[in-house]
């Protein structure tokens, strides 16, 4: 419980302060509406005793039967306000929260997501923590009201019989032990179930993909697909089934056991009325407070079985909020001359062995454009990984204008541009994939004359994109990349460009654009091309050939066409394709 505590306390430091308040006065009229029921019961009780008694005055009765009514439809009136608020209010955290956790996830480190662990535990918190909060604090004020419910209903109850009240808690106490003891059996099968989940969830997304769908018609993968889930959903549900066999017997004796000794009370309680010692409306009042009392002890147990549920979910928040975030370091240097150094870099993918890059040494002038080949898994992607500043975890030094790259993350990402092999694709716009609400230096007229490449355009640079909206249009693979390119192009005060494959889905008459676009590009902008395709090569200063994470050459065209036998067998390879002489 005190963990609980500790967590509301941190999820008040996310909420605005105007938010906390609603939520604080919110509760407070939840717990004030509490005190309702025990005042109805006291109320109906005097009601009975005076008109089985017929000793009060009709003036008495009306007073009476008047309060009664008047406490029942306040009770009624603010449970129908306080739930109207609490949709409100549960929109607005819920709105909230989300929030939080998408920042959170923008802050984690790249080599965290590396890790499998890391996956599980997002599959988690994604899946459950929104709700789990919300449920915390339904739980606490719920236990709250509950409490005072239950001190009412058990000083109604204390004053006709006290072993009464006694013997309804401690029945409850063996169904409570075993809903405590198997929900925490219940989280461990979750956790152990987190990676086939996971598993699920990615099988049913692909079959959901519309870019997937030919590929899965033609090959006919729907059964096969089908078939996994099928078998990770049954070794799932054998999991739960195996714990909800033992539970049921369990949870069905001590029921039995509760109920068996509740009917005794009540036994015991008509047994005064029927000899005449005792008046009938306390032994009204004193069976309906006594099943009360059994009703909110349960409901009590049941939110601390709730709340606790939901601490195993605050054990994976504070797991995920302790995932290793990016420095946030900001420098008061000032990058003057972007040359780029790595001196003696090595890095290795967290749960790995192999090295990725190994003592890699390269400098990089300002305005020098510089494209990076080798075979698949040679290091370029990691090469522009750790330019980028996507991983820290390297060893030896990468320097901007003399300094470490670390302390100048923030400068670096202000003023460089990339395209990434698996760019971004949004199905928003075309002017919003574009800018993504950036100013620019093009003007949309300028944009709209670039983008003559996507005939039917009827909205022009407002077109949207994909299926998300009526009215958006499909683009191929090209058409997608080139979109990419120039919301690289469009980044203002860029010093650094940054292209890992960027022609890799380009025909020949969308590539002989690129190239011309990247003659364009101002001279003191350097450029770093990632690319298995040579044509590119001859445009560029140098040409940097990386083999099993090293660096196995570096010249122009004409220097490893005479000095390196790997360029010159790439070189030949590719010659009959593309004409690099012409």
């Amino acid at each position: 419980m005190k963990k609980t505590v500790q967590f509301i306390l941190e999820i008040q430091k996310i909420l605005d302060k105007k938010t906390w308040i609603k939520v604080k006065l919110f509760y407070l009229a939840v717990l004030l509406s509490a005190i309702f029921e025990p005042i109805v019961l006291v109320l109906y009780k005097n009601l009975l005793n005076m008109l089985s008694n017929q000793v009060a005055f009709a003036s008495t009765i009306f007073w009476v039967v008047f309060g009664y009514e008047f406490v029942q439809l306040l009770s009624g009136f603010s449970m129908l306000l306080i739930g109207h608020e609490k949709l409100k209010l549960e929109y607005t955290l819920n709105n909230i929260l989300i929030k939080a956790v998408h920042n959170k996830l923008n802050r984690i480190c790249e080599e965290e997501f590396e890790k499998e662990n890391t996956y599980n535990l997002l599959e988690r918190v994604k899946e459950s923590f929104v709700n789990s909060v919300l449920s915390i604090i339904d739980g606490l004020i719920g236990g709250a009201t509950q409490i005072i419910q239950c001190v009412g209903c058990v000083l109604i109850v204390t004053r006709i019989n006290l072993y009464l009240g006694l013997a309804m808690i401690l029945a409850n106490i063996p169904y409570i032990i075993v809903n405590i003891v198997y929900n925490i059996k219940e989280y461990k099968i979750k956790q152990k179930c987190s990676l086939k989940k996971r598993q699920v969830s990615y099988y049913e997304e692909q079959l959901q993909y519309r870019r997937n769908a030919k590929d899965i018609r033609l090959f006919n993968a729907t059964p096969y697909m089908l078939n996994r889930i099928e078998n990770l959903k049954t070794d799932i549900t054998k999991e739960y089934v195996m714990l909800y066999n033992k539970e049921v017997w369990l949870k069905s004796a001590t029921t039995i056991l509760k109920f068996v000794v509740t009917g005794l009370c009540i036994i015991l309680c008509i047994k005064p009325t029927y000899y005449g010692t005792a008046n009938c409306g306390d032994i009204v009042v004193l069976i309906t407070a006594s099943l009360n009392l059994e009703n909110k002890i349960f409901e009590l147990f049941e939110n601390y079985y709730l709340i606790m549920n939901c601490g195993f979910i605050i054990e994976d928040w504070y797991s995920f909020s302790e995932l290793p975030e990016e420095k946030e370091i900001k420098s008061n240097d000032t990058i003057e001359n972007y040359s780029i150094t790595f001196r003696n870099v090595s890095f290795k993918y967290p749960g790995t062995n192999r090295y990725a890059l190994q003592g890699v040494n390269l400098h990089i002038k300002q305005g020098e454009k510089i494209v990076i080949i080798g075979e698949n898994g040679s290091g370029k992607t990691t090469f522009i990984n750790l330019l980028l500043g996507c991983f820290s975890s390297y060893t030896g030094n990468i320097l901007i204008d003399g300094k470490e790259i670390c302390n100048v993350y923030d400068e670096i990402r202000r003023n460089c541009s990339v395209v990434f092999q698996d760019f971004l694709k949004l199905q928003l716009s075309i002017k919003d994939n574009i800018f993504l609400e950036q100013s620019s230096l093009f003007e949309e007229k300028q944009i709209e004359e670039q983008v003559y490449f996507i005939g039917n355009l009827k909205n022009g640079i407002n077109t949207v994109l994909g299926q998300l909206e009526e009215g958006g249009i499909e683009l191929s693979g090209g058409e997608w990349q080139l979109i990419a390119i120039l919301r690289a192009m469009v980044k203002t005060n860029k010093k650094i460009i940054v292209m890992d494959e960027p022609t890799s889905y380009l025909d020949s008459k969308k590539e002989d654009w690129f190239y011309t676009t990247l003659l364009e590009i101002p001279k003191d902008m350097t450029v770093i091309i990632v690319s298995h395709r040579l044509s590119v090569a001859k445009l560029c200063d140098r040409i940097v050939l990386f083999k099993k994470g090293r660096i196995e050459t570096m010249g122009t065209h004409e220097e490893l066409i005479e000095n390196s036998e790997e360029y010159k067998r790439m070189y030949f390879s590719q010659k009959d394709m593309y004409d690099i002489n012409s």
